[in-house]
């Protein structure tokens, strides 16, 4: 996926997180888009003085930039006129991070009409120790329209091993 391009900016991205994740982007901890480049999306998520008076970053507070920064790249580059909707979350934690900003670099991985997949990995803020790796599924739907209708005798027919009985 290297060779898509993005269809909307660094700002775009940064506003629609404002506007989706006001709460998880906004005030003291904050999570904002660094980057945007065919095929990936960099976000950074600060936290003054580290979490929890200087210890390390939380483990809910990576899995959320992990997140995001997947979420970040398939509106990159399918716009904002979709819905994206996270389905799935693998995340394994590699080491312990600092108090320090952490990097999320996240990579399309599959981009269709109804989902995306993401690759994402959490790097310190200098990028010498990997501190995550990630992989996430989004549900992407069209704003303002229904999602293709199940066809309920196809489902029926697969249940049945393939073919109909009646």
């Amino acid at each position: 996926m290297d060779d898509s391009v993005p269809l909307v900016t660094l700002d775009d991205v940064n506003a629609a997180l404002l506007r989706e994740f006001a709460d998880v982007c906004g005030g003291a901890t904050t999570i904002a888009a660094a980057a945007i480049e065919p095929g990936y999306a960099t976000l950074i998520l600060s936290v003054p003085g580290g979490a929890a008076g200087g210890t390390a970053i939380t483990s809910p507070a990576v899995s959320a930039l992990a997140d995001l920064a997947g979420w970040s790249v398939v509106v990159a580059h399918l716009g904002t006129a979709v819905q994206i909707v996270s389905t799935h979350l693998s995340i394994d934690f590699l080491k312990k991070p600092g108090a320090g900003p952490l990097l999320g670099r996240a990579r399309l991985l599959k981009l269709a009409s109804r989902f995306a997949v993401a690759g994402c990995e959490i790097f310190a803020q200098d990028r010498s120790e990997l501190v995550a790796t990630a992989s996430a599924t989004y549900r992407v739907m069209r704003i303002g329209k229904e999602p293709v209708p199940r066809r309920p005798e196809r489902d029926r027919k697969r249940l049945r091993g393939g073919r109909d009985r009646d």
